[in-house]
């Protein structure tokens, strides 16, 4: 009997293992495929698209929205998109996780775990949304792109700041002998969180006065805009790797009850 009780240990911890690996590969690849398919399709419209570069700064969709730079960002960013929604119900998983460990039998578990679910349905809205960026670019639909990207933007925004007050959350409500998130972990996340919230809000005012007469030469303004862009965009596509220290974490519990 308590040779088949360890073995069914052993077998959720070989399982959790798995998981745990499956996990880490799901955020690390958003950054690792999304920021060079942001970067190689400016490069591909520099090479053979120079005429975007006269007199201005495209953006990342104009840049996208002609080929080779075209291929380039759409099957870059369907598999970037294709992890996200993959990957934000394991970050549910792991916060309910983190909530049971660090506030099991308080009231407020339950409004934590509200928290969890609503920034994940967030962050599969800007998955979905950047799979259609992918396709349907500014040739193709300009008013139809430029709503997806207000959707994305905004949708992972909000669904990175939830996740930063979740996790300030459970660091409060953490068990004194025990906390589930580390210190690092939790300002981390909420450092990137306010860091993306006042880009966000700077590009969208940019984005409002891009094209109006400011006093200052055109060409500050576009290089700001885009810059913010780019910055902004290489923010939200690395907000995934706040979580290798909970997938660690996870991972390491489950290899103790499995021995």
């Amino acid at each position: 009997m308590r040779e088949e009780s360890q073995h069914k240990r052993q077998t959720a911890a070989a399982l959790s293992g798995a998981q745990s690996r499956y996990a880490m590969f799901l955020i690390v690849a958003i950054p690792a495929i999304g920021i060079p398919a942001v970067l190689l399709t400016r490069v591909a419209a520099w090479l053979y698209r120079p005429e975007l570069f006269e007199g201005t700064l495209p953006s990342i969709s104009k840049t996208a929205a002609f080929a080779p730079g075209a291929w380039i960002f759409m099957i870059g960013m369907s598999a970037v998109a294709l992890c996200v929604v993959l990957a934000w119900p394991i970050g549910h998983m792991l916060n309910r996780w983190d909530i049971a460990r660090a506030s099991a039998g308080r009231p407020v578990a339950l409004l934590l775990a509200v928290m969890s679910l609503m920034g994940t349905l967030l962050g599969i809205c800007a998955g979905l949304a950047l799979g259609a960026l992918a396709i349907i670019t500014l040739e193709v639909s300009d008013p139809t792109h430029v709503m997806l990207s207000k959707i994305f933007f905004g949708t992972k925004v909000t669904a990175i700041l939830l996740n930063a007050a979740l996790g300030l959350w459970i660091g409060r409500y953490a068990n004194a002998g025990e906390r589930p998130v580390s210190a690092l972990e939790r300002r981390g996340r909420m450092w990137i969180s306010v860091t993306t919230v006042i880009l966000a809000v700077f590009f969208l005012v940019l984005f409002i006065v891009k094209d109006d007469d400011l006093g200052v030469p055109t060409m500050v303004v576009r290089w700001l805009y885009v810059g913010t862009e780019n910055v902004l965009c290489f923010l939200l596509l690395a907000y995934s790797l706040t979580y290798v220290p909970t997938i660690k974490r996870w991972g390491t519990v489950h290899d103790r009850q499995g021995s």
